[in-house]
């Protein structure tokens, strides 16, 4: 599709999201951080979640990242017959099959509804060349799929923030609540109301001062309101099932606190964050799906870590959302520290590692993967260990590609100055190539609704080619 004007100062981009919260990795690394690097340009940003109402007029430009609803849909359609531009971000290769009968129905309604938005879309924008040709593959060559690498999260030390964010009064702020908000929405779907802008508790300080403490008081009641509902509920569901306990990482137990079957040996211990043992393995990130991505990729490990236990004394450190699956490392006789993932504690804690790990099983999910990841490691001076994918070509000679994962950390350990000496070369190819000043350059010209498909392809190709 090819578009007759170009992105200007002080257009408008509405952001649509499923769930606006700065916990999602596709939020931060493909709504917040663009969007804050498109306003060092001029160009204003507005958030949307769920089916939050969308005054369509008001705006410039759409951009759906990873929600293809028939809501969106709708949104999509009527912007279109407006003469807007439509972009659709995907990060992650939402079509990949699973076992589960449920999962696959979801799948094949994304399918079908990202299918009809992209027929609508100037562009699909995706962080990797890989997902790109699963693009292709499932759609046709003639979609234009843009690769638009993930920013760096490192150049933003703290928290993301808008000046040009509408400041949300405290009238629209009760009625966002998520307990009113289907039934509110669907009633009033038909009225002109200012859309919810900011909801994410990260965002408060550009709420006016004189609606922050209802805010809070409001948001404190809607989140056990939903404890109360969600865990009557859960106890109905599940009575018969071991009750699942999360521990505090700074309480020191040696026991595992999650539902496992009684037969089986416990043999790795549990350890705290703060009387970590010996040499410190980290792995950080979602906790994701067992065996497709995620905390069980360490499996892949398994024999490696055991052998590695008997050369040196070392701990697993990870990182992550849940611990529900270290029920999946009960069997392995080496020490283990879980930490609950957040924006505030991942960089101190990662502080205390020496040598990061992310194995791939780089099946048709995995491998479409960006490597923020491995990025977020050598930015906070941690050396790598990967699995090679083509996402992650760029670091060739400064991360390492294990033949042998226990020889190869051994080899990092021992050699910590060359390692090192490969961390800062990395971090300069990062600050070279990955700066948000050129991503904001290719953020906005891939926006640039007066640039043709074959010139944003062009664009595309020249930064992946120095990118890679």
């Amino acid at each position: 599709m090819v578009v007759n004007s170009s992105l200007k100062k002080d257009q408008k981009i509405a952001w649509k999201t499923a769930l606006f919260s700065e916990r999602i990795a596709s939020v931060r690394y493909r709504c917040l951080m663009p969007a804050n690097m498109l306003s060092t340009r001029g160009v204003k940003s507005f958030f949307f979640q769920k089916i939050d109402p969308i005054d369509v007029e008001k705006y410039d430009v759409f951009v759906f990242v990873k929600t293809f609803t028939n809501y969106d849909f709708a949104i999509a359609q009527k912007a279109v017959s407006l003469g807007k531009a439509v972009f659709l971000d995907l990060c992650d290769n939402i079509f990949f099959e699973s076992n589960s009968g449920t999962k696959k129905k979801s799948k094949n309604l994304q399918y079908e509804k990202f299918s009809e938005m992209a027929k609508l879309a100037a562009a699909i924008f995706c962080p990797t060349e890989e997902l790109k040709f699963i693009l292709h593959e499932k759609f046709g060559s003639e979609l234009n799929v843009i690769v638009l690498p993930d920013p760096v999260e490192e150049f933003y030390p703290t928290k993301v923030s808008f000046q040009d964010v509408v400041r949300a009064s405290k009238f629209q702020k009760f009625l966002s609540l998520d307990f009113v908000l289907n039934f509110y929405y669907l009633v009033l779907l038909g009225f002109k109301l200012r859309p919810l802008v900011i909801y994410n508790r990260a965002f408060l300080p550009l709420i006016q001062k004189s609606t922050r403490l209802p805010f809070l008081i409001l948001d404190k009641l809607h989140a056990l309101l939903f404890k109360l509902i969600f865990g009557f509920l859960n106890f109905l569901l599940n009575k018969n099932i071991v009750s699942f306990h999360r521990m505090n990482s700074s309480s020191l137990s040696g026991e595992a606190h999650f539902p496992i079957e009684k037969s089986a040996p416990i043999l790795f211990r549990r350890v705290d964050v703060n009387h970590l043992n010996g040499v410190v393995l980290s792995w950080f990130g979602n906790s994701g799906a067992p065996h497709v991505f995620g905390v069980t990729d360490l499996l892949l490990l398994e024999k490696d870590l055991v052998l590695l236990k008997e050369k040196i004394s070392f701990t697993l450190l990870i990182v992550s959302d849940r611990d529900e699956q270290l029920s999946y490392f009960s069997h392995l006789p080496i020490d283990i520290c879980f930490v609950p993932w957040s924006m505030d504690t991942v960089r101190a804690v990662l502080q205390k590692s020496d040598l990061v790990l992310i194995p791939n099983r780089r099946n048709e999910f995995s491998v479409c993967k960006s490597a923020n990841r491995i990025v977020f490691s050598i930015m906070n001076n941690l050396p790598v260990i990967a699995t090679t994918t083509k996402a992650n070509e760029f670091f060739e000679g400064d991360i390492g590609r294990p033949g042998n994962w226990c020889e190869l950390i051994l080899e990092v350990l021992n050699n910590k100055q060359s390692w090192n000496s490969k961390v800062i070369s990395a971090k300069q190819k990062i600050e070279t190539h990955l700066s948000n000043e050129r991503l904001a350059d290719l953020w906005r010209d891939s926006m640039s609704l007066d640039v043709t498909a074959e010139t944003a392809q062009i664009n595309s190709k020249e930064h992946h080619a120095s990118y890679v």
